[in-house]
């Protein structure tokens, strides 16, 4: 990896926000983590994700 002098404006700007979001996810960790999906949601996000996948 190229040097931090070696960097332009935006590559550092780029850097720093990828550090800064891990930083966070680190953090604060998933709010959701462990909590139990009701069955509506659960079938209505299958839905969704099924809907979104190309067609052939």
């Amino acid at each position: 990896m190229a040097s931090i002098q070696d960097l332009t404006i935006d590559q550092l700007k780029a850097l720093i926000g990828e550090v800064v979001e891990e930083k966070l996810r680190e953090l604060l960790g998933d709010p959701d983590d462990g909590l139990d999906l009701r069955p509506q949601v659960r079938e209505r996000l299958l839905r969704t994700l099924a809907e979104a996948q190309p067609r052939e």
